[in-house]
């Protein structure tokens, strides 16, 4: 098994946007572990474990707050000059002429904003890790009890708190829009884009593949680059709305960016509740043919995109049908969209 310390050291010899001081200082906190009792007594570990163990973990208590304190204001400041980036990128990317040396630019830009993005993202484990493992040895070596405070502790840092999907969001439309300046998106007869619709009936062809958690990052920046999110009930802003968006006069540039994420980013997440319920018979005939995987197996099921259905606004009733290899056909989902209220009718035709 590796050591965490090199694990620490190499994420540091492989930074690229990241000074190796801005990183948790890991090998210090292990040698704070190690030292002899400080002489004051901290009355935050009083509270804790007791006064012995006050005295022994207040200069370690106090190393370990500074290194989470170091780690909060780097990713502030990361996020606030990739949030500059991208933002720029959109604002431009509609003023860009197809296979343009401005486009290229933007392009390479944006690629790089990805890889800041990525970094950033591993930059929050490795320090989240380092601080849980650090208070671990500091338990076991002092016999004291400060994971749970710092369970508490790492809830209020601000480099475990901050939201990083609005610059996933925010990096997809940055790629789309790249695309769609390089290839503009077919319009209608009053010259407005056509807007893609999802369909409702589509043969299944789905290739899965397992991911080490740590790569997730990265994956997405890659797959970002030629699929755009698509999240349910969000509208991205056109290359006409981010061209548009022009800077007051008297405005900071970087309070401008801030004012883009602001408008049309903070808050959003890629993640959202996905709310299924399966239909099936009293024997689970449906649960055990798709177990099976029998040729022709059904599964019947309604699905809405959010918790409450009536906010969610339609609720989808779906049929998924499995064909084998053998068969030569593919397999196939098939949606019809309802109302809400119309569910109710459509389990219980007999009280309609």
């Amino acid at each position: 098994m590796v050591a965490y310390g090199e694990t620490v050291a190499a994420a540091k010899e492989n930074a690229v946007y990241t000074p190796p001081s801005e990183f948790i200082d890991y090998e210090g906190l292990k040698e704070e572990v190690y030292r002899a009792p400080s002489a004051e007594a901290a009355s935050l570990l009083t509270h804790i474990s007791g006064g012995s163990a006050a005295k022994r973990g207040e200069r370690f208590i106090s190393q370990l707050q500074a290194e989470m304190d170091k780690a909060s204001r780097h990713v502030r400041a990361r996020v606030s000059v990739i949030v500059g980036i991208l933002a720029n990128v959109l604002r431009e990317a509609g003023k860009a002429e197809p296979a343009s040396v401005e486009l290229a630019r933007l392009t390479q830009v944006t690629e790089d904003a990805s890889a800041q993005i990525v970094e950033l993202m591993k930059y929050v484990e490795i320090c989240r890790t380092a601080c849980r493992k650090a208070t671990k040895k500091f338990d076991k070596v002092q016999r004291t009890s400060l994971g749970s405070w710092l369970v508490a502790q790492l809830a209020l840092q601000p480099f475990c708190n901050v939201c990083l999907e609005p610059l996933i969001v925010m990096l997809s439309d940055g790629f789309a829009s790249l695309r769609a300046a390089s290839n503009p998106p077919k319009t209608d007869a009053e010259g407005r884009p056509i807007e893609w619709v999802p369909p409702s009936d589509f043969e299944r062809s789905t290739t899965k593949y397992w991911v080490k958690t740590e790569n997730v990052p990265e994956l997405t920046a890659r797959v970002l680059k030629h699929l755009s999110i698509l999240i349910m009930g969000r509208t991205p802003p056109t290359l006409a709305q981010m061209a548009a968006e022009e800077a007051p006069v008297l405005m900071h540039p970087e309070h401008h960016a801030q004012a883009i994420y602001s408008k049309f980013y903070e808050g959003t997440s890629v993640l959202s509740w996905i709310t299924s319920l399966y239909l099936d018979s009293l024997s689970f005939r449906q649960y055990h043919e798709r177990l099976a995987r029998d040729d022709g197996a059904n599964l019947f099921r309604l699905r809405w995109y959010g918790l409450d259905p009536e906010q969610a606004g339609t609720v989808y009733v779906e049929r998924k049908t499995h064909r084998s290899k053998d068969s030569g056909e593919k397999s196939t989902k098939q949606r019809l969209p309802i109302a809400p209220s119309a569910v109710r009718d459509l389990l219980h035709p007999e009280r309609a």
